[in-house]
């Protein structure tokens, strides 16, 4: 007689994704003028996380705060607390530069160096002390693929990285990017300066990219968040206003203003 055990086993339901990253009562000044109060937020591990909110609603620099490139502007202050796997980002002992190796930044223009397409790539590899040509050709093909451009470059990767379409740079840098194997990718308005088309392959590359990736994505696109994002965040007047699973933030928000700024009421 076969056994019915199979039948009485019970399945533990699926974990639900960790905290990658975490911001606890981040608030930020630039002087006496202050653009953050007090927001509290969490970033899942392996979803895109969009930011939304008018203009000078404080999205940037939520998003310079989790990798320190604040740290860059003059006159700043920042309190509260910014955690990446639960340690604070902030501490005295955090090496920004080794920081933005874990959380790397793509940003809404296209900066691609004056240099190969290859040496763009490999770039961030050589800096980090990688001299091996085998080891770096190998690191370039990879990012480029995982960028969906490699197929585009490969019979040209002594061309200058500046020699490419807006796409292209754009999924250039985003090689760049990864090619210093960040945990988390941290995107400003990566395609608002593309045609709908480039547009698009920056959209379905983010979906790709997620699966090995956590996404940061600051977007004015409402159409934009609303088909990539997992999760969105809505700022106004540098306050968190509203949070949580995408669905619910532009189809059953809670907060009046949300449904005004989505609806193109304000803003």
């Amino acid at each position: 007689m076969a056994s019915d055990s199979a039948d009485n086993q019970t399945t533990d339901p699926p974990a639900e994704p960790r905290w990658k990253m975490q911001t606890l009562g981040l608030s930020v000044a630039y002087g006496h003028h202050p653009v953050l109060r007090g927001v509290d937020i969490g970033i899942r591990e392996h979803e895109i996380t969009s930011i939304i909110g008018p203009s000078g609603s404080g999205k940037s620099s939520l998003l310079w705060s989790l990798n320190r490139m604040n740290d860059l502007v003059p006159e700043i202050t920042v309190t509260g607390r910014v955690l990446l796997d639960g340690e604070d980002i902030y501490c005295e002992e955090c090496d920004p530069a080794l920081l933005r190796k874990r959380v790397g930044m793509v940003f809404q223009v296209w900066n691609p160096f004056s240099m190969s397409i290859f040496e763009n790539v490999a770039y961030g590899p050589r800096r980090h002390g990688l001299s091996d040509r085998a080891k770096l050709e190998e690191i370039v093909e990879d990012s480029l693929r995982r960028a969906a451009l490699w197929d585009e470059v490969k019979d040209g990767l002594h061309r200058s990285g500046q020699s490419l379409s807006g796409g292209q740079q754009q999924r250039l840098v985003i090689a760049r990017t990864l090619a210093v194997q960040p945990e988390v990718i941290l995107m400003d308005e990566p395609a608002s300066a593309l045609d709908p088309i480039s547009a698009y392959h920056i959209e379905e590359l983010m979906l790709h990219l997620k699966q090995a990736y956590t996404i940061v994505l600051v977007t004015r696109n409402m159409f934009q968040a609303s088909r990539v994002a997992d999760t969105t965040a809505v700022l106004m007047d540098g306050q968190l206003i509203e949070y949580g699973p995408t669905p619910d933030i532009f189809e059953r928000p809670r907060d009046q203003r949300t449904e005004d700024y989505i609806r193109g009421r304000v803003g």
